[in-house]
């Protein structure tokens, strides 16, 4: 098509109709010879499709090279025809037709000279469109090269030849074939023509376009506001610079310039490319820590887009216009699996084309929280044992046990499995925990779930688990008020701690009383290793610390007996217990006197049910004298209920003695019951003197028995003076062997405080 083809201006001159060839008149011209020498008969036309010479013998005179010395006009071959009707003719070979036509533009290269004509511009009856109304041309005319410098857009030439059209397509544009130059002349009327037959298309960035304008006549030119036209008037030809903005719309924008000559006008309409609309991001795919919550992705763009976020995430801007950060938050991944979030940013360009952007975010699956085990369920101090039907409450035991051990065996330890999703729970029987939620307690079956109620999410807490049902949502904790595991909708009660089977509490054994002599001192309670302890004491003469797996106690030196309690709080693993242990720091002994043995039993810490026929105190032997004694919180217990009469015990030798000594022996001895005789023997020749009192005064605050209020009557009995006796022994040596006993009626009485003192 014609309207596809590019063609170059020929420049203006000082008088743009004045011919440069001064053998050439401007009215009419013969080819004559060309640059390849040919003469016109032997044009592709035919031998001559004018006839011999289609100007006549010589239609430009006798002398080719000066036409204008024979005015003589010459007969013109062809049919005169208008380019219009010319244009709507069927193509031939055979038929010669004369045309005359506005030059509207001249292209020349070596190849081919290509003439665009068109009807007059100026008849305001018809509105000549050179890209789909008549056209007609002239190509490869080799002798019109010579021609060509005279040659004008605005003249009006005459030539002749045969209908054809552009190219191969018999339906392309009108084309003047085998075409013979008859003439060219100014045209008379005012004329302002351009140097371009198409709009000319421009980039959307600003820019400058430069065009000719050829015209007989003084013009003015109108530009668009924001665009300029380089000179704004002129008179005759010129060339022009139009300059014009960026486009920033995403539609092509228009700008006609409007040329005045002669009271005419003449429009170039400028149409200028959209800007292409832009999407993209400055990363596709991102990958996070599980607990990160935040992700982020620069949008460059250069007009308005909104952002589709997945469920659980959101996207701040979540729409905007050109460049932006845009920040994706979502939760932290406390699945044992990634997290995959798809986000979208999409805009619309150029005819509504939609842009769609994908961002990925890959957020790592969380740590595991729990290793793949056996644990026991434990929250304060009580360990949760299996249900023994199919479903209700999860009851518990005591996790410590008096001799400060854990006291769970294995039938109450849980096995945690971790699966997709979280975890599973079974006790040892194989049975899986799940929850109904219908009620907070559990449900226990052999199978799993089909909808994966059995599968448990598991945070951690500090020193505590979330154990969190993934299909109810419900919390495992403890209630203080009904001492059971159940699960509930918040969080409530006590967050259970997950013991590991393999690391159960380890058994803590500690002295139950520390005895300082009255010069002081300290002494050390060691720890087993990975228990922690804090401790106090009750009496600021004993002073205490904890550090390095040890707790420190120390008495400064004093003159009078002294007593407190040492409070230990161990922990291990969450797990705490509270002992505590007797403290007592001797007096000083009275000048001149010698202490031979002084006892207060406070190393006894339990009751024993169980009868012995001794005691070892302080590296020192109790023997019994008459059965039924026993251990006791404190003190030494004698009888019981069908064996009463005729207790005692036999006190340690006296090895420390060199000679024989008199010494004085006290003690204490309660009982709840009358009747009872006190006596004191002594053997290997010692003499007893009288003791005193010589019987038990009956206590009166109640039956003193073991239970719960034992050890309290026992303290008040033991304050009373009346608990007092005092005996004088003679000549004791260290082979003596001093027995206290009480006979009568009565079951049981009790025996503390027992010192023995040389005079």
């Amino acid at each position: 098509m014609l309207a596809a083809m590019a063609f170059i201006a020929v420049g203006c001159t000082d008088d743009p109709l004045e011919p440069e060839n001064p053998g050439q008149d401007g009215t009419e011209q013969t080819p004559g010879t060309g640059d390849n020498g040919e003469e016109p008969g032997e044009n592709p036309g035919g031998e001559n499709p004018g006839g011999e010479n289609p100007g006549g013998e010589n239609p430009g005179g006798e002398d080719p090279e000066n036409p204008g010395e024979n005015p003589e006009e010459p007969t013109l071959p062809g049919t005169e025809i208008s380019l219009f009707d010319f244009a709507q003719l069927p193509n031939t070979d055979e038929t010669l037709y004369r045309v005359s036509g506005v030059v509207w533009s001249v292209d020349v290269d070596e190849n081919e000279t290509m003439v665009i004509l068109g009807t007059s511009l100026y008849e305001e009856d018809y509105d000549f469109d050179p890209t789909k109304d008549a056209v007609a041309g002239i190509i490869n005319p080799t002798w019109l090269k010579d021609l060509n410098p005279a040659l004008r857009p605005g003249h009006v030439l005459t030539v002749v030849g045969n209908k054809g059209a552009f190219g191969d397509d018999p339906d392309g544009d009108a084309m003047i074939l085998n075409s013979q130059y008859v003439s060219h002349v100014d045209y008379s009327e005012p004329y302002l023509v351009f140097d371009m037959y198409a709009k000319p298309y421009l980039g959307y960035e600003a820019g400058e376009y430069t065009f000719n304008v050829y015209s007989n006549s003084e013009w003015t030119v109108t530009a668009p506001e924001g665009t300029s036209v380089t000179p704004s008037s002129g008179n005759g030809c010129a060339e022009l610079t139009f300059k014009y903005p960026a486009n920033a719309n995403f539609q092509d924008a228009f700008y006609p310039v409007v040329f005045n000559y002669s009271g005419k006008t003449a429009e170039i309409k400028f149409q200028q490319q959209a800007v292409r609309y832009s999407l993209e991001l400055s990363e596709n795919h991102v990958a996070v820590a599980a607990d990160a919550t935040t992700a982020s992705v620069e949008v460059l763009s250069n007009g308005p887009w909104t952002v589709n976020a997945p469920e659980g995430v959101t996207a701040t801007p979540a729409s905007g216009n050109g460049n932006a950060t845009v920040t994706f938050t979502f939760p932290a991944n406390t699945k044992q699996e990634l997290v995959q979030y798809v986000a979208q940013v999409v805009g619309k360009g150029n005819e509504g084309l939609e842009f769609v952007c994908e961002f990925y975010i890959d957020q790592a699956a969380a740590e595991k929280v729990l290793e793949d085990g056996k644990y026991w369920i434990v929250a304060n101090n009580k360990v949760a044992k299996p249900l023994s039907g199919n479903y209700g409450y999860v009851d518990v035991d005591d996790a410590w046990t008096s001799a400060s051990s854990f006291s769970s065996v294995e039938e109450n330890a849980f096995t945690f499995k971790a699966v997709e999703g979280g975890y599973t729970i079974q006790d040892e029987s194989g049975k899986y925990y799940y929850q109904t939620g219908t009620y907070n307690s559990f449900n226990v079956n052999a199978s799993a779930q089909s909808d994966g109620s059995h599968i448990w999410t598991i945070e951690k807490v500090g020193d505590t688990y979330k154990i969190i049902n993934n299909v109810k949502s419900k919390y495992i904790q403890f209630s203080t008020s009904y001492g059971n595991f159940g699960s509930y909708d918040t969080v409530s009660g006590d967050l259970p701690i997950l013991v590991k089977v393999e690391n159960a509490v380890p058994e803590v054994n500690i002295d139950e009383s520390l005895t300082f002599e009255a010069e002081g001192g300290t002494q050390t309670i060691k720890l087993p290793e990975g228990v922690t302890a804090t401790a106090t004491s009750d009496n600021p003469a004993f002073a205490v610390s904890a550090q390095d797996g040890a707790v420190k106690v120390t008495a400064a030196a004093t003159t009078e007996a002294q007593s407190g309690v040492l409070t230990l709080v161990l922990n291990y693993n969450g797990f705490a217990i509270t002992k505590t242990v007797d403290l007592t720091q001797k007096a000083a002994p009275v000048a001149g006197e010698e202490v031979l043995l002084n006892e207060d039993f406070s190393s006894l810490k339990t009751w024993s049910t169980s009868s012995v026929t001794s005691l070892k105190v302080n590296n020192l032997t109790y023997n019994t004298a008459g059965g039924a004694m026993y251990g006791q919180k404190g003190c030494i217990k004698f009888g019981k209920s069908t064996a009463a009469a005729n207790t005692g015990v036999k006190l340690p030798a006296l090895s420390s003695l060199t000679t024989a000594k008199t010494v004085t022996l006290t003690f204490k001895a309660v009982s709840s019951d009358s009747g009872y005789t006190m006596s004191v023997a002594a053997s290997a020749g010692a003499t007893v003197g009288t003791l005193s009192p010589k019987a038990i005064t009956k206590y009166t605050g109640g039956a003193i028995n073991s239970g719960a209020d034992t050890e309290a009557k026992l303290a008040a009995a033991f304050a009373a003076s009346t608990s007092e006796f005092s005996v004088t022994i003679q000549n004791v040596t260290a082979q003596t062997v001093i027995t206290i006993t009480a006979s009568g009626s009565a079951k049981r009485w009790y025996l503390d405080d027992v010192k023995i003192v040389a005079q």
